[in-house]
């Protein structure tokens, strides 16, 4: 009858409320908290890292673009230039020989150059009145001899040269600024990475101070709660996407 008198009081002891341990609650917030700002420096790594590869795409498709454009800028400077050379020996030839016939042809061509072959910007550029630049064979013809010597003089300058090639020039900024725009990206993202470790070695400080049952285990505790508000800290020092 004593033992089992005896053994209901211990079983009662045993189902009694234990008090708090204030040691345990510090560390199951910790890892409560290191748990959710991990997560969440984790989601806002890939969010920047998904910014960073989409700039990087969209730039290296804009450098193609661009490639291709400056390409035919540079294709359609040279044609020009060119055709320019070959008018102005024409024009050369034609008003220095003493045959009319071929003074005829060679300005004749030299017309047809200026009027039908060179392009439209480089014959502004050349400074020729645009009512000349057309379809028609009768206003083409009637280009006066007297603008092709005075068109001796002008040459195809860098302001022709920077308008021929601008959409080629404007988009290599795009894929510039779009690349400048992803490697910041990329930065943001891998600054969420450190801060990912930091969280987790917070985590690890946790865990091992749970497993001591001296007094050490509070300075494990204290340093990962230390180790956690840097962390914190920093997070919110990093652009949020």
């Amino acid at each position: 009858m004593e033992e089992q008198k005896k053994t209901e009081t211990e079983r009662a002891a045993d189902e009694k409320p234990k008090p708090l341990d204030r040691f345990e609650l510090a560390a199951a917030v910790l890892l409560g908290l290191a748990a959710v700002g991990s997560a969440w420096a984790t989601y806002q790594g890939d969010l920047w890292g998904g910014q960073s590869s989409e700039a990087y795409g969209e730039a290296a498709t804009l450098a193609t673009k661009a490639s291709t454009s400056f390409g035919l800028g540079v294709t359609a400077v040279a044609r020009d230039m060119n055709l320019d050379l070959q008018a102005k020996q024409l024009v050369l030839e034609g008003v220095t020989t003493e045959d009319p016939v071929v003074k005829q042809r060679q300005l004749t061509v030299a017309k047809y150059l200026y009027t039908r072959q060179i392009s439209e910007d480089g014959y502004r550029a050349l400074g020729f009145p645009p009512e000349y630049y057309t379809d028609d064979d009768d206003k083409a013809a009637a280009f006066p001899d007297e603008l092709l010597l005075a068109g001796l003089d002008r040459e195809l300058g860098e302001e022709y040269i920077m308008g021929m090639l601008k959409d080629g020039l404007e988009q290599f900024e795009q894929a510039d600024g779009k690349f400048e725009g992803g490697r910041q990206a990329n930065g943001t993202s891998d600054n969420f990475g450190f801060d990912v470790v930091l969280f987790t070695v917070s985590l690890f400080l946790a865990g091992i101070a749970l497993v001591f049952k001296t007094r050490i285990r509070w300075a494990f505790l204290g340093l990962g709660f230390v180790v956690f508000a840097g962390a914190t800290a920093y997070l919110f020092t990093i652009p949020w996407a």
